[in-house]
């Protein structure tokens, strides 16, 4: 694998590059576009990747400027994982978490690498572990994805449920307490506890004086 910075002077030479709204951003800005190709089979996947995004461009309805921030977000890593791969997490975020043509638009604007994992092998799993361990009805699962759709990206065992169980230690924490301080922040779930989640709990209770107790009630 060879990330390869590509720049104004490629798009030029490359035709299909005008062919793609990922690309189009990058053709008149300044800014590298960074790609991940094959070493072997760099044109076989760029074709690939301008198919993908031409695809999801479509199926979304996004506009050029929604476009170039779904192929530039994560450090500008343009992933290409194929129409039919991409169709199928799609079709099965929609129907099987129930998600409005609006919501799934802003999953992937949230977080564009879903458009790149198994909705049966990935996502799903990831979903129905959190749904457990915190007992989260349907309803309440759609919302947190809604609002914290990165949480598919961690492992459940190595990132989510240490940080829950770290956050539910901490602040002594009922499984009824810790549940709704998910529902009231989902971001949460993605920040480390020892790293993010922790110095921020320890500066807001030493500013305003808070006991542990107030701690808890306030986060809950």
């Amino acid at each position: 694998i060879l990330l390869l910075h590509t720049t104004n002077h490629l798009a030029y030479q490359t035709s299909k590059f005008h062919q793609s709204t990922c690309y189009r951003h990058h053709h008149v800005g300044a800014r590298p576009t960074t790609l991940l190709l094959s070493k072997k089979k760099n044109q076989v996947t760029l074709n690939s990747a301008i198919t993908d995004s031409a695809f999801v461009q479509k199926r979304l309805s996004l506009s050029d400027a929604e476009m170039d921030r779904v192929c530039t977000n994560r450090n500008n890593v343009l992933f290409s994982p194929g129409v039919e791969r991409i169709e199928s997490t799609l079709n099965d975020m929609e129907s099987k978490l129930k998600l409005s043509e609006a919501e799934l638009k802003r999953v992937v604007l949230l977080h564009p690498a879903v458009i790149s994992y198994n909705f049966d092998n990935n996502i799903y799993p990831t979903l129905m572990a959190i749904r457990d361990y915190l007992d989260l009805n349907d309803r309440e699962v759609k919302k947190v994805f809604l609002k914290q759709p990165a949480i598919i990206g961690l492992s459940f065992e190595k990132n989510t449920q240490p940080t829950l169980r770290d956050l539910k230690h901490h602040l002594g924490m009922s499984r009824s307490e810790l549940r709704k301080a998910v529902l009231s922040a989902p971001r949460v779930l993605t920040q480390n506890f020892h790293n993010n989640t922790k110095p921020t709990l320890n500066a807001v209770q030493s500013y305003l004086g808070l006991s542990m107790d107030e701690m808890r009630k306030m986060v809950s």
